[in-house]
Protein backbone atom coordinates (compact mmCIF):
# COMPACT_ATOMS: atom_id res chain seq x y z
CA UNK A 1 0.00 0.00 0.00
CA UNK A 2 2.92 2.55 0.80
CA UNK A 3 4.22 1.67 -2.45
CA UNK A 4 1.48 3.00 -4.23
CA UNK A 5 0.80 5.53 -2.70
CA UNK A 6 4.54 6.71 -3.14
CA UNK A 7 3.85 5.46 -6.63
CA UNK A 8 0.84 7.53 -7.07
CA UNK A 9 2.74 10.74 -5.13
CA UNK A 10 5.40 10.22 -7.91
CA UNK A 11 2.93 10.58 -11.16
CA UNK A 12 0.68 13.66 -9.52
CA UNK A 13 4.19 15.46 -8.97
CA UNK A 14 5.81 14.74 -12.54
CA UNK A 15 2.34 15.77 -14.02
CA UNK A 16 2.16 18.97 -11.91
CA UNK A 17 6.09 19.69 -13.17
CA UNK A 18 5.65 18.94 -16.57
CA UNK A 19 2.00 20.47 -16.71
CA UNK A 20 3.70 23.82 -14.97
CA UNK A 21 6.69 23.87 -17.41
CA UNK A 22 4.63 23.52 -20.57
CA UNK A 23 2.08 26.05 -20.01
CA UNK A 24 4.03 28.21 -17.73
CA UNK A 25 0.89 27.83 -15.16
CA UNK A 26 2.42 28.85 -11.62
CA UNK A 27 1.72 26.31 -8.47
CA UNK A 28 0.13 27.69 -5.58
CA UNK A 29 2.73 27.30 -2.99
CA UNK A 30 5.05 29.02 -5.55
CA UNK A 31 2.67 31.74 -5.88
CA UNK A 32 1.93 31.59 -2.32
CA UNK A 33 6.07 32.13 -1.06
CA UNK A 34 6.53 34.93 -3.40
CA UNK A 35 3.12 37.03 -2.53
CA UNK A 36 4.36 36.46 1.15
CA UNK A 37 8.04 37.64 0.31
CA UNK A 38 7.29 40.63 2.24
CA UNK A 39 6.97 38.47 5.60
CA UNK A 40 10.40 37.61 5.31
CA UNK A 41 12.72 39.32 7.22
CA UNK A 42 16.03 38.32 4.86
CA UNK A 43 17.83 35.91 2.92
CA UNK A 44 20.70 34.47 3.59
CA UNK A 45 23.40 32.51 1.41
CA UNK A 46 25.60 29.41 2.39
CA UNK A 47 28.74 29.01 0.70
CA UNK A 48 32.17 27.72 1.25
CA UNK A 49 33.57 30.03 -1.13
CA UNK A 50 36.09 32.03 1.05
CA UNK A 51 36.50 34.59 -1.90
CA UNK A 52 32.73 35.18 -2.21
CA UNK A 53 31.98 38.38 -0.78
CA UNK A 54 28.17 38.06 -1.06
CA UNK A 55 25.80 39.66 1.24
CA UNK A 56 22.26 39.19 1.92
CA UNK A 57 20.32 41.82 1.81
CA UNK A 58 17.26 42.55 4.58
CA UNK A 59 15.27 44.22 2.33
CA UNK A 60 13.80 42.20 -0.62
CA UNK A 61 11.04 41.99 -2.98
CA UNK A 62 9.78 39.28 -5.07
CA UNK A 63 11.10 39.12 -8.43
CA UNK A 64 9.49 37.78 -11.40
CA UNK A 65 7.12 34.94 -11.22
CA UNK A 66 8.32 31.83 -12.86
CA UNK A 67 6.85 28.34 -12.88
CA UNK A 68 9.59 26.57 -10.49
CA UNK A 69 11.37 28.85 -9.32
CA UNK A 70 11.76 31.62 -6.57
CA UNK A 71 13.43 34.76 -7.23
CA UNK A 72 14.19 37.32 -5.01
CA UNK A 73 16.00 41.09 -5.38
CA UNK A 74 16.94 44.10 -3.74
CA UNK A 75 14.74 46.93 -3.69
CA UNK A 76 18.12 49.24 -3.27
CA UNK A 77 18.88 49.72 -6.90
CA UNK A 78 22.74 50.20 -5.62
CA UNK A 79 23.13 46.81 -4.03
CA UNK A 80 21.95 44.78 -6.77
CA UNK A 81 21.15 41.27 -5.47
CA UNK A 82 19.76 38.95 -6.93
CA UNK A 83 18.88 35.18 -5.80
CA UNK A 84 17.52 32.51 -7.85
CA UNK A 85 16.28 29.25 -6.74
CA UNK A 86 15.67 26.56 -9.40
CA UNK A 87 12.67 24.06 -6.77
CA UNK A 88 13.31 21.31 -8.94
CA UNK A 89 16.48 20.95 -8.33
CA UNK A 90 15.79 20.65 -4.22
CA UNK A 91 15.59 18.42 -1.47
CA UNK A 92 11.92 18.15 0.19
CA UNK A 93 13.05 16.07 2.88
CA UNK A 94 15.49 18.91 4.20
CA UNK A 95 13.48 21.80 4.90
CA UNK A 96 14.32 22.85 8.43
CA UNK A 97 12.85 24.65 10.71
CA UNK A 98 14.88 26.13 14.36
CA UNK A 99 15.34 29.25 16.14
CA UNK A 100 17.81 31.44 14.74
CA UNK A 101 20.90 32.58 17.03
CA UNK A 102 23.14 33.13 14.44
CA UNK A 103 21.21 36.62 12.76
CA UNK A 104 20.48 37.87 16.12
CA UNK A 105 20.71 36.83 19.56
CA UNK A 106 19.40 33.88 21.17
CA UNK A 107 15.70 34.30 22.54
CA UNK A 108 15.02 36.91 20.38
CA UNK A 109 12.17 35.25 18.25
CA UNK A 110 13.52 34.95 14.68
CA UNK A 111 12.97 31.79 13.18
CA UNK A 112 15.43 30.42 10.42
CA UNK A 113 14.17 28.21 7.46
CA UNK A 114 17.10 26.36 5.98
CA UNK A 115 16.66 24.21 2.48
CA UNK A 116 19.14 22.34 0.76
CA UNK A 117 19.77 21.49 -2.84
CA UNK A 118 19.53 17.33 -4.04
CA UNK A 119 22.85 16.06 -3.56
CA UNK A 120 24.29 19.31 -2.56
CA UNK A 121 24.55 20.65 -5.84
CA UNK A 122 25.09 23.90 -6.26
CA UNK A 123 22.05 25.72 -8.22
CA UNK A 124 21.19 28.65 -6.54
CA UNK A 125 22.39 31.75 -7.72
CA UNK A 126 23.60 34.94 -5.86
CA UNK A 127 24.27 37.53 -7.51
CA UNK A 128 25.40 40.93 -6.39
CA UNK A 129 27.91 44.29 -5.74
CA UNK A 130 30.21 42.69 -8.61
CA UNK A 131 29.94 39.18 -6.71
CA UNK A 132 28.39 36.20 -8.09
CA UNK A 133 28.60 32.53 -6.15
CA UNK A 134 26.52 29.41 -6.75
CA UNK A 135 24.80 27.41 -3.17
CA UNK A 136 23.47 24.23 -2.20
CA UNK A 137 21.86 26.15 1.00
CA UNK A 138 19.55 28.65 1.47
CA UNK A 139 18.09 30.49 4.65
CA UNK A 140 15.28 32.62 5.25
CA UNK A 141 14.62 34.17 8.66
CA UNK A 142 10.94 34.88 9.03
CA UNK A 143 9.77 36.62 12.56
CA UNK A 144 7.87 34.11 14.20
CA UNK A 145 7.96 30.02 14.30
CA UNK A 146 4.47 30.08 13.04
CA UNK A 147 5.03 31.93 10.01
CA UNK A 148 8.54 29.78 9.20
CA UNK A 149 6.54 26.54 9.64
CA UNK A 150 3.57 27.76 7.17
CA UNK A 151 6.97 28.77 4.97
CA UNK A 152 8.10 25.31 5.60
CA UNK A 153 5.03 23.59 4.04
CA UNK A 154 4.71 26.15 0.95
CA UNK A 155 8.38 25.48 0.62
CA UNK A 156 8.25 21.44 0.72
CA UNK A 157 4.94 21.38 -1.45
CA UNK A 158 6.61 24.00 -3.95
CA UNK A 159 9.50 21.74 -4.41
CA UNK A 160 7.70 18.54 -4.34
CA UNK A 161 5.06 19.99 -7.09
CA UNK A 162 8.28 21.22 -9.48
CA UNK A 163 9.85 17.66 -9.19
CA UNK A 164 12.28 18.32 -6.56
CA UNK A 165 14.04 14.84 -5.19
CA UNK A 166 15.73 13.49 -1.79
CA UNK A 167 19.64 13.18 -2.42
CA UNK A 168 20.38 9.80 -4.00
CA UNK A 169 21.66 7.14 -0.70
CA UNK A 170 25.28 6.22 -0.46
CA UNK A 171 26.08 3.13 -1.94
CA UNK A 172 28.28 2.11 0.66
Amino acid sequence: MKRLALWFLVVISCACYAAAQRDGTIPVPVKWLMDNTDKMIGVFPQTSDKKSQLKSDTVLEAGSYRPCGLEWKSNKPKRGIYIFVPLRDMNPQRVAVLESDKVANPGTGFWQLTLFATDRKKSIVWTGDKAFAYSNEIRLVLPDKNTAERFARALRDAVTQCGGKPDTPEPY
